[in-house]
C-alpha cells in the first residue's frame, strides 16, 4: 500500500509507513481524534465505497481524506494500470505475454453482473443504509469460484421490491 499511496500523492509528499486502524469508522474515529498539532505528518485515508454513489461526503476531519473511487485498487483497474503493476512484478514476461494471460476483455466480461449488484448497493446505501450490502460479501453471489449472475438477479430484484414496498408513498 505504501507504493500505491506514494503514486497517488506523486511528489506531493512522501510516504514512510503505512498503518492499518481496521475499518472505516475506526479511521475515521482516529482522524477526529487527532487534533495535536505539530510532530510527523499523517493523514487517514478512506475509500469512496456505497458514499461515492449516494453522494454522501465523508465527515470533516483535518487529516482525513477520502479516495473517490470506491475502493484503492480500482485506481489500477484499467488495463494499463494493470499490465504496468504485473509487468513489473514480473518484468521476465513481455508486456504482450502480460497481456494475452491477463485476457482483460474476457475479465471485464465476467464481472458485468457486478455493476448492477453495486448500483443496487448504491440504492440501497440511499433508500435504507439499514440493510446490508458489501457486508453480504461476494462469496454470497459466487458459484464454483465465477460470479454466479442468477444470484445476483436474485438478490437485486428481491431487495429492489424490499426498497420500493418500503417506499411511503409507494411507488406506481
Amino acid at each position: 500500500y505504501t507504493a500505491y499511496i506514494q503514486r497517488i500523492l506523486e511528489t506531493r509528499c512522501k510516504v514512510g509507513k503505512v498503518f492499518p486502524l481496521g475499518d472505516r469508522e475506526k479511521v475515521i474515529q482516529a482522524a477526529q481524534a487527532d487534533v495535536k498539532l505539530g510532530g510527523r505528518g499523517r493523514i487517514y485515508l478512506i475509500d469512496g465505497d456505497l458514499d461515492l454513489i449516494a453522494g454522501i461526503s465523508p465527515p470533516a476531519a483535518t487529516r482525513l481524506y477520502c479516495h473517490d473511487v470506491y475502493h484503492l485498487e480500482n485506481y489500477f483497474v484499467c488495463e494499463a494500470a494493470l499490465l504496468s503493476v504485473l509487468h513489473e512484478e514480473n518484468p521476465r514476461l513481455s508486456i504482450d505475454e502480460i497481456k494475452m494471460q491477463l485476457d482483460y476483455a474476457g475479465w471485464l466480461q465476467e464481472i458485468k453482473p457486478l455493476l448492477y449488484l453495486f448500483s443496487v448497493f448504491g440504492l440501497t446505501r440511499i433508500l435504507d443504509p439499514s440493510l446490508p450490502t458489501i457486508k453480504l460479501g461476494i462469496g454470497a453471489f459466487v458459484s464454483d469460484r465465477k460470479i454466479d449472475e442468477a444470484k445476483i438477479r436474485t438478490f437485486c430484484e428481491a431487495r429492489v421490491s424490499a426498497l420500493e414496498a418500503a417506499i411511503d408513498p409507494p411507488l406506481v
